[in-house]
């Protein structure tokens, strides 16, 4: 059997010129064509090991049908997208 070593180790001493910490942005959109719109974006702030330090998230109403709920899960039901008639 496999002994588990990684608890003895010390822990690795993050190099001086990486950076300090990461902004990762996501974006949802209501498809992949060029007259697609955004649904919600959200940023997150990690350190350099990424842990979240922040975070902010919104949802976009794109004045139309959604798209693809089953990749995003925004539906036309959410009241900040809700679809106007």
């Amino acid at each position: 059997m496999l002994e588990d070593h990684t608890a003895a180790a010390p822990p690795t001493p993050w190099p001086a010129a990486y950076p300090e910490g990461y902004a990762v942005v996501d974006v949802e959109t209501t498809g992949l064509a060029r007259d697609d719109r955004i649904v919600s974006a959200g940023v997150y702030q990690l350190d350099a090991r990424g842990e979240v330090q922040d975070h902010w998230y919104t949802l976009v109403n794109p004045e139309r049908d959604p798209g693809p709920v089953w990749i995003h899960g925004l539906t036309s039901d959410l009241s900040l997208i809700h679809i106007s008639e």
